[in-house]
């Protein structure tokens, strides 16, 4: 909170008046990084708080600065008992147990801004057993105990308090020793929200041994950032495919709703520089319907998405950008998707270079499985005609060479190989001395060469003996209507030099 005031004092006389100017205050709202959201974070208030009718340690009632505690949660001073404090004069301390919910000290945020908040805090442990108790550190997997927590909830429409982020204490190593526990909690909108240290289980007979003191002191919940705003829309994978003498990058997304308009989102690149700011923002255009896995994609060769990994019948939506010129950067580069302006989710890490890093994409596919962003091998498409050549099958596609109708047959197929198109020829050229030439009649053949039609290309295996054969192979995107198309020729020219 900024709070601007401004005194203006005016004398001027008119008609015999003393006209005396005014004093204002004009308050603005604004957050700063490191704003501090929690009422007497450090814990501390002088020995003896008449204002709350509360003494030196115990139990306390009501609130104390701010906080406030159930089934017997207590506040300390320094003490052989309790140790140091973390802060200088008081920290909280939390029994054995005490009803459901167990002992607990909490404290309500009201009206909290929407945005990522920082939170932190210190715990520490005594090994004294209580009454029969067992002596010792005490360990959360003892006897099924619940663990000590600390929660974030927020209060929804009808007043109920919800739990929206949960963190384990940890455990101790030694007694009497500060251990610091930090945390992000992002608030999607402004309401109130309420903190809170819990510990439950423990009995006053062994071999139970949560029946320890534990104490919390120096707690912090400060603003950090603005949060991202709510997004219908989320990376799903990464593409940077290298096609023979081509290239073919993507992304996909996923629809989570309904969205009308793409356009209040885009993507941004980080290719140049230190990686920090976006050289070339693209904005999406379309829209797109709940489930719906969408690709953008860019190529400089023609209908490559089709061509190489059958996109058409793969994803629900499909947008050939490549007009836009979206190859501005390489598969080391982080990536992120924005909406309305604001950033969502990155890709990769801003300000470093991918290389060698887990998430480098290049010549590969990044996908995200459950959440989790999983990855093909580094250059694993290099020199592969399609997607299911390549050895590293882009996750959405697999089993997807062929998913055209069964009602769209195939009933009719010629190929003059002046093209690569689907269907189409491919070969592997780590398997096959087999190149596609492209000359004038005369040009690579011999002079012998039969009568050549205007556009000649052709395979042409050239046989050193160093392959026992050669593969070559046809791949329809549909079924082949075999009652209609039986009959299968090809125009083969043999040099007789070399039989």
């Amino acid at each position: 909170m900024k709070k601007i005031t401004q005194n203006l004092t005016k004398l001027s006389w008119h008609s015999g008046l003393l006209a005396i100017a005014f004093l204002f205050s004009l308050t603005i709202n604004s957050q700063e990084v490191g704003q501090e959201y929690l009422a007497n974070p450090g814990i501390n208030s002088p020995a003896t708080d008449t204002e709350n009718g509360v003494g030196g340690q115990g139990n306390f009632p009501g609130q104390l600065g701010g906080w406030g505690a159930g089934n017997g949660g207590a506040y300390a001073v320094a003490s052989g008992a309790n140790g140091d404090c973390y802060s200088p004069d008081r920290m909280f301390k939390l029994f054995k147990v005490g009803g459901a919910d167990g002992q607990y000290v909490n404290q309500t945020i009201t009206a909290l801004p929407a945005g990522n908040y920082n939170w932190s805090f210190y715990t520490q442990w005594n090994d004294v057993g209580h009454a029969n108790g067992t002596n010792g550190l005490p360990t959360w997997s003892a006897d099924g105990d619940s663990t000590p927590k600390f929660t974030v909830l927020y209060e929804d429409a009808d007043g109920a308090w919800v739990s929206d982020q949960e963190t384990v204490l940890p455990e101790p190593s030694a007694a009497f020793t500060w251990v610091q526990s930090t945390g992000t909690y992002t608030n999607t909108e402004t309401r109130n929200v309420r903190i809170k240290f819990a510990k439950n289980g423990g009995t006053a007979t062994a071999p139970s041994n949560l029946d320890k003191l534990m104490f919390i002191d120096e707690a912090s919940f400060a603003y950090a950032s603005a949060s991202a705003p709510s997004s219908d829309l989320s990376m799903q994978g990464v593409l940077d495919f290298s096609l023979p003498g081509k290239y073919f990058r993507g992304f996909h997304l996923k629809a989570t709703a309904d969205i009308a308009d793409l356009s209040v989102y885009s993507m941004e690149t980080y290719s140049s520089g230190d990686r920090l700011t976006a050289n070339n923002t693209y904005t999406l255009s379309g829209s797109a319907s709940a489930g719906d896995d969408i690709l953008f994609w860019f190529s400089n060769a023609e209908n490559a998405a089709n061509i190489y990994m059958n996109a058409s019948n793969i994803f629900d939506v499909v947008v050939d950008e490549s007009a836009n010129n979206w190859n501005g950067y390489n598969g080391d580069d982080p990536l992120t998707l924005s909406m309305n302006g604001t950033v969502v989710e990155t890709y990769g890490e801003l300000g470093v270079d991918g290389s060698g890093e887990a998430w480098e994409y290049t010549d590969t596919w990044a996908y995200k499985v459950d959440g989790a962003w999983t990855y093909g091998a580094v250059n694993c498409t290099d020199g592969s005609y399609y997607m299911w050549d390549s050895g590293c099958v882009y996750p959405l596609a697999i089993g997807q060479q062929a998913t055209g109708a069964s009602t769209d047959l195939v009933t009719a197929f010629s190929h003059d190989f002046h093209t690569m198109s689907q269907a189409g020829l491919w070969y592997n050229d780590a398997e096959a001395p087999i190149v596609r030439v492209t000359s004038n009649p005369g040009g690579d053949y011999p002079v012998n060469d039969p009568p050549q039609s205007t556009d000649n290309d052709a395979m042409k295996y050239t046989d050193d003996g160093t392959f026992a054969y050669s593969n070559m192979q046809i791949q329809f995107t549909s079924k082949v209507d075999m009652s209609s198309m039986n009959t299968f020729t090809v125009d083969v020219y043999v040099d007789g030099t070399t039989t």
